[in-house]
């Protein structure tokens, strides 16, 4: 899935999905901290686990997993959601008067979401952003993005036995 494709994702969710933290983690290539510069230098696909639901997995060429580890919160933790963000953006989030979360993103890149609570809003407004701060890369002039983001190993995720209640 693009970045773009998940913030829409992100925005129609009432609740946090284990399923779509794998899914950003694996768009985003999120490691953990001790991951070791291996895994940072690590040229194979990310993706969900196959058949273990909350984990992110590098794959081999052969499409065998070489390693995994649990996801981040993205869906259901401000703390998650916001290391989302671009470098150089700031924001504000919060819940509005009809119980909606919000979050206005701005800096190099501006997003402003509504969402089912503020942790979804954070969540899709940064990706948004992300997908706005990856096409000024690659198109500075500002004529239109060639694609949409980076793709992450989403086409796996059915077969590997994963439930997904929100597709």
């Amino acid at each position: 899935m693009t970045l773009i494709e998940l913030a829409e994702r992100v925005e129609k969710l009432e609740r946090p999905c284990r399923v779509t933290d794998v899914l950003i983690g694996s768009a985003v290539r999120w490691l953990p901290i001790d991951g070791g510069d291996w895994l940072r230098d690590w040229r194979g696909e990310f993706g969900p686990m196959p058949r273990m639901d909350g984990r992110i997995a590098a794959f081999h060429d052969n499409g065998e997993p070489a390693v995994h580890w649990e996801a981040p919160d993205f869906t259901g933790s401000l703390d998650s959601a916001a290391s989302l963000m671009p470098d150089g953006c700031w924001g504000d989030q919060g819940t509005r008067a009809d119980g909606k979360g919000y979050a206005e993103l701005c800096g190099p890149s501006c997003a402003s979401v509504t969402a089912a609570t503020p942790a979804l809003a954070l969540c899709a407004a940064a990706l948004r952003a992300q997908w706005d701060t990856y096409a000024k890369r690659r198109d500075p002039q500002g004529l239109g993005p060639k694609d949409s983001g980076p793709v992450g190993r989403q086409a796996d995720a059915p077969k590997g036995g994963i439930h997904d209640p929100h597709p």
